[in-house]
């Protein structure tokens, strides 16, 4: 397969309405991301959380796109900058390996 064709299926949209469909976090999905002790860990845990569910790659091997964060952040009521940061931690980076 192509990188233009792996990328078209299971490439994370950019689209509104397709991270609409595909990436509205439900109640259960706010109650999980609710339950992190920081803005950074809420947004950071709601991205990681839908990557999960995208199908054919780990959350490892995609990158997230800015418009995808920011669509969380609007959707947790949190500043954008909050995600800054994110990931450094070597305690974050080695739960998310595992």
């Amino acid at each position: 397969m192509s990188e233009k064709g792996r990328r078209t299926l299971f490439g994370v949209p950019e689209d509104r309405d397709a991270m609409v469909k595909l990436y509205t976090l439900s109640r259960a999905d706010l109650d999980l991301v609710q339950a992190r002790r920081s803005d950074a860990n809420r947004l950071g845990f709601a991205v990681q959380l839908v990557l999960l569910r995208h199908p054919g790659l780990a959350p490892a091997e995609i990158e997230a796109p800015k418009r995808l964060i920011t669509f969380f952040a609007e959707q947790l009521d949190l500043p954008l900058a909050s995600i800054r940061g994110y990931g450094e931690r070597p305690q974050t980076v080695t739960d998310h390996a595992r």
